[in-house]
């Protein structure tokens, strides 16, 4: 009986001591292990993190470039195109030699020198706005609810003022009817390029608000404004091509190489209704061509640079 009592707590020792847990080695190895992994686990989870933020910022400065390229193509692409709503006499009018007004409800957007088309077939006759913008000179006669349009485009869409850090440009830019100045500014010292647009006629140009930040110079010394320009058979210029170049550069270094990212973005415009007034000068036909004459030494809209107008 004593043997076999001694044989149960000997079975019983065993038991107990397996159930003590790990040794001190045992714990501080586990830990160890651990503690590796947990920071193997932290590196992958920076590197990550490092690269996800870098990412967002390149596609912010892609998209801001981008932005900016799509707004220039759409107006450059609009400059120097005369927008007009179609309207009709409210009254009939009698041929006469000297300017008379212009019987139309709505007057308020007609500019000096505008050339309006008025009535149809037979009736038909080209007449042009003058200096109060009101009065014409008529040389038919025309039936009351006579249709009035607008024809022809703006030659100097593209002014000629214009620089290689200033574009300058006019005409019904947002296709509503509305005539507009856009003038686009490249500043090197701030790296920003900014963009005002002012409607017809605002005597005030309007603030400029900024589109891309972080500009940086373009290789080689390339100008951010370029212009290809076409000359007519009278050797009058036209600038119907503009070049963009732009470098952007992201907001915040790469986290690993600690160097910014930088960008460099060109493309060419075409400004079609200019290159539509030179080809219309081309074959003769100059009644089409729209212009602000002037009124004495100034433009009829005082906000557009020197040099737009004609006399």
């Amino acid at each position: 009986m004593e043997n076999a009592k001694g044989k149960e707590m000997t079975r019983m020792t065993r038991l107990n001591s397996r159930d003590e847990g790990f040794s001190l080695i045992e714990s501080m190895v586990s830990t160890v292990v651990m503690l590796v992994l947990m920071a193997s686990v932290f590196q992958v989870l920076g590197k990550y993190q490092k690269s996800y933020q870098n990412e967002n910022v390149t596609t912010d400065m892609r998209q801001g470039a981008r932005g900016a390229m799509e707004l220039l193509s759409q107006e450059v692409g609009q400059a120097g195109y005369l927008g007009f709503t179609a309207r009709k006499l409210n009254a009939s009018v009698t041929a006469n030699t000297l300017p008379q007004t212009v019987p139309l409800t709505m007057t308020a957007d007609l500019f000096y020198g505008e050339k309006l088309l008025v009535d149809a077939g037979s009736a038909k006759e080209l007449i042009t706005i003058e200096s109060d913008g009101r009065t014409a000179i008529f040389r038919r006669d025309h039936l009351l609810d006579a249709p009035v349009n607008a024809v022809g485009v703006f030659a100097q869409g593209v002014l000629l003022s214009s620089t290689a850090n200033q574009l300058q440009m006019f005409g019904d830019i947002n296709g509503d009817g509305t005539l507009q100045y856009v003038e686009y500014t490249y500043d090197p010292a701030a790296g920003t390029l900014s963009r005002s647009i002012t409607p017809y006629p605002n005597i005030a140009k309007s603030p400029a608000l900024v589109l891309l930040r972080n500009l940086q110079p373009n290789p080689g010394g390339t100008d951010f404004f370029q212009y290809y320009p076409l000359s007519d058979r009278l050797l009058t210029v036209y600038r119907t091509e503009v070049a963009v170049t732009a470098t952007t550069q992201t907001s915040s270094p790469d986290p690993d190489t600690k160097q910014y990212r930088t960008m460099t973005s060109s493309l060419v415009l075409t400004a079609r209704n200019v290159l539509s007034a030179r080809n219309l000068v081309n074959i003769r036909v100059t009644d089409r061509i729209q212009s602000m004459t002037k009124t004495g030494d100034t433009c009829s809209w005082s906000i557009l640079p020197a040099g737009f107008c004609t006399p």
